[in-house]
C-alpha cells in the first residue's frame, strides 16, 4: 500500500516546533532584517531559544525549514516567500504591513489577530493568510509591488509603477533602495510619498 501524502484536513498538523504564529512572524521580521553577522546571531539566537528550544543542528534544520516553510522541504525560507508573495520583488513584510494585515482577517475572517487567547498554529495562519480575496486593500497592494509589469500594457504598466512606488516596503523591510545627495532630499522624498499616499487614499474613498 502506498503511503498517502500528508493531508491540511485530516492529519495532525506537526508539533516539533513550537506552532504559535506569533511566534513564527517574529522570526520572520527578524530574519528578514539579518543582514550583518551580529543580526544572523540574533536570529539563530531567537530560534534555538523560543522555536527550537534547543541547539539547531545538521540533525534539525532541515525539518526547521519545512516546518517554517508550512511542509515544502524542498525550498529554502526565500523561496517560500516567493511563492507565497509571487514571483520577483518582496511583497510582504509583517512589520510594515501589520495594521493591514490585522485589517484583512478582521474583515475576511472575523479573526481579531491582537486577541491574547487567540491559537492559530503557523500552517494555520499561512494558509488563511494565502487565502485572503484578491479584493482586499493588502492583497492589491502585494500584486502592485510584485507583479511582473512587463506583461502590462504601457498605460497599465506607468500606473503600477507610480503606486509601486507609493507603496514600497521600507529598505530594511527588503524595499527598494534610495539614496539621497542631502538630508533636504530625503525630506523631500518623505513628504513627496506622503503626499501620494494621501491623494492615492482620497482617490480611493471616492465613489
Amino acid at each position: 500500500m502506498h503511503e498517502l501524502p500528508f493531508c491540511f484536513l485530516t492529519d495532525p498538523l506537526p508539533q516539533e516546533f513550537a506552532t504559535d504564529f506569533r511566534l513564527w512572524i517574529t522570526y520572520d521580521n527578524l530574519a528578514a532584517r539579518a543582514g550583518t553577522p551580529e543580526s544572523q546571531q540574533v536570529v539563530q539566537d531567537y530560534a534555538q531559544q523560543h522555536l527550537v528550544h534547543g541547539p539547531l543542528t545538521r540533525d534539525n534544520v532541515d525539518a526547521f525549514i519545512r516546518f517554517y516553510s508550512c511542509g515544502e522541504a524542498e525550498q529554502t525560507t526565500q523561496q517560500r516567500k516567493v511563492q507565497l508573495l509571487g514571483s520577483g520583488p518582496r511583497g510582504l513584510d509583517f512589520a510594515a504591513d501589520g495594521p493591514l494585515l490585522w485589517a484583512a482577517f478582521w474583515q475576511t475572517y472575523g479573526i481579531d489577530l491582537h486577541e491574547p487567547g487567540l491559537s492559530l498554529h503557523w500552517w494555520e495562519f499561512m494558509a488563511l493568510l494565502q487565502a485572503l480575496p484578491e479584493e482586499c486593500r493588502l492583497c492589491r497592494i502585494i500584486d502592485y509591488r510584485t507583479h511582473d509589469l512587463a506583461e502590462l500594457p504601457k498605460a497599465t504598466r506607468k500606473e503600477y509603477e507610480k503606486l509601486r512606488k507609493i507603496y514600497a516596503l521600507p529598505e530594511e523591510a527588503g524595499g527598494p533602495q534610495h539614496r539621497y545627495a542631502s538630508w533636504a532630499d530625503r525630506k523631500a522624498a518623505i513628504l513627496a510619498r506622503k503626499q501620494a499616499l494621501n491623494a492615492r487614499k482620497t482617490a480611493e474613498e471616492t465613489p
